[in-house]
Order: C-alpha cells, then sequence, then structure tokens
C-alpha cells in the first residue's frame, strides 16, 4: 500500500471510529474474541445500516464518462464519492454481399436527469455473502434502453452518418458486485470485485418488436460490456477503500474495542454471513 492510499484509509477510518464508537456489536459473540458478522450487515436498522447504500444509484449513460455511480448522502460524509465511468458503444463491421457497413448500440443519452434516455437503478442494496460483500442493483423498464444503427452515405450530402433502424429493450437488468473480503494483519481489506449481468433482450418497435435477442453475439457483447464498465467503477480506491474502512472501523471501535489486535482471521458462517476471530498480541 502507498504512502498516500494508507493515509486516506487511516483517515477515513477516523472518521469512521467517531461514528460507531460506543455502537453496540451486531450480534452476540460465542467469545470474547470471536463476532459474527450478520448478512444484514448494511441493512436499514443494521450495524452498517447509517451508510445508507439503498439511497445510492447506478446510472447507465452513452459516451465517454456518460454513466455515473452516485453514493448515499452518507456515504459522502465518510469520504465516498460519486464515480463517472464508460460504458462503451459496441460496435460491429458487417458485410451483405459486396455491400459493407458497421452496426453500433448503444446507449440513447447521457443525463441522469432524463431516465428516458438512460438506465437507471431502482434498488441497490449490499449484504454480506460469506467472506464477500455483495452488491446488487435493479434497474427501471421504461421503454427502449438501447439504439441500434447503421453507418450509411446520405445520398444527398455525400456524408456518411448514422441511421437509427431499432430500439433494443433490455428487461429486467440486475447487475450483482462481489468484493473478496481479506484480512491484512488487522486491517480489512476489499479485493477486485466481480461483476455478473443478467437480463432480457429483445427487439422493440419497427416491425420487429418482441423478437428475441438472447443467445446472441449481441447480447454477449453489451454483457460483457456493462460488466467491465461497472467492475471498473467499483474497482476505483474511491469506492472501495472507504467501504474496507468503515468495516475495519466498526470493528475495531465496537466488538473488538480494546483488544491489541495482532490479527483477525476469517471464517463463513452458516447462516451466509461471517465470523471474525481477534488474534492478540498476547495470544501464541
Amino acid at each position: 500500500m502507498s504512502t498516500t492510499r494508507g493515509t486516506g484509509l487511516v483517515g477515513a477510518i477516523a472518521v469512521c471510529a467517531a461514528l460507531f464508537a460506543g455502537a453496540p456489536p451486531a450480534a452476540a459473540a460465542a467469545g470474547p474474541k470471536l463476532l459474527h458478522v450478520p448478512p444484514d450487515l448494511f441493512a436499514a436498522g443494521g450495524p452498517l445500516g447509517s451508510l445508507d447504500i439503498n439511497a445510492s444509484g447506478i446510472v447507465l449513460g452513452d459516451g465517454p464518462n456518460g454513466s455515473l455511480l452516485r453514493v448515499s448522502p452518507a456515504m459522502a460524509r465518510l469520504g465516498f464519492r460519486d464515480i463517472m465511468f464508460t460504458v462503451p458503444r459496441l460496435e460491429r463491421e458487417v458485410v451483405f454481399g459486396p455491400l459493407g457497413t458497421t452496426l453500433r448500440l448503444r446507449i440513447p443519452g447521457s443525463d441522469p436527469a432524463d431516465p428516458a434516455a438512460t438506465i437507471q437503478s431502482t434498488r441497490v442494496a449490499a449484504r454480506i455473502a460469506g467472506a464477500s460483500i455483495e452488491l446488487s442493483a435493479a434497474f427501471e423498464r421504461q421503454g427502449p434502453e438501447l439504439t441500434g444503427e447503421y453507418s450509411a452515405v446520405d445520398p444527398r450530402t455525400g456524408e456518411e452518418g448514422w441511421v437509427r433502424a431499432l430500439d433494443v429493450e433490455v428487461d429486467d437488468l440486475a447487475v450483482t458486485a462481489s468484493f473478496p473480503i481479506q484480512a491484512r494483519g488487522a486491517e480489512l481489506i476489499l479485493g477486485a470485485p466481480t461483476v455478473t449481468a443478467d437480463f432480457s433482450f429483445t427487439v422493440a418497435g419497427r416491425g420487429w418488436a418482441g423478437v428475441a435477442l438472447d443467445g446472441t453475439f449481441a447480447k454477449d457483447a453489451v454483457k460483457s460490456a456493462l460488466e467491465s464498465a461497472v467492475a471498473k467503477a467499483l474497482d476505483l480506491e474511491a469506492y472501495r477503500g472507504p467501504l474496507a474502512a468503515t468495516i475495519t472501523a466498526w470493528v475495531r471501535e465496537g466488538p473488538f474495542q480494546g483488544l491489541p489486535l495482532r490479527e483477525i482471521r476469517l471464517q463463513p458462517a452458516a447462516d451466509g454471513g461471517l465470523d471474525l476471530l481477534a488474534v492478540t498480541t498476547s495470544d501464541p
């Protein structure tokens, strides 16, 4: 860890400690040095429910930095910040006999205030899933989410441009990111997230309504682009660092307060949560 990064985490831990100091443990511990972290750690009323993760959101838009990971006001006070990122336009060269063109799929717009032209989350939640933090987002189902275009030359001007051919529905989109929880001595850190996206994919309007595109290269390309873009955004230190620091601060200043920690050991629990074992400097 670099000095700058380490300093940032220490500062975030200090802020979190002030917030969580004196907070009671989330669940009864089996012993003075064993803490059970429940799956609903981040839920409303849970030990870290004050982060209000469900008030954050994801907006998927067109073009460079046209997408936005928006954190809740409570998260912003703890050092999180909004993250702009890019969902790439998808282009593919095709040939029809002697003729060729480029096909393109893109999100219609990039204005976060325009849900008709962007793809916006309606629900964001986080939970403990064994030795991972699982962040999930469900997205709205309002009109076409993608525009299909092809490249053509305007016979009047001789200039090449994009012609809108059809709209595509990306319905029931759900994105899930899983951050592996790791222990580095007495500090908890988060590894790079793994992201999966699931949705149905059909043509909308223009005489092709309802034609399914599941199982096509187009759906595979959209799925890969969404997963890669969201993973890169969540992998930034601006998100992973404060999230790990918040959990570490809660453990140190709450359940393990006053213990001379040497290391923390992790063990997935039967209920889907996580058990943390504190190893102190006096332990063999």
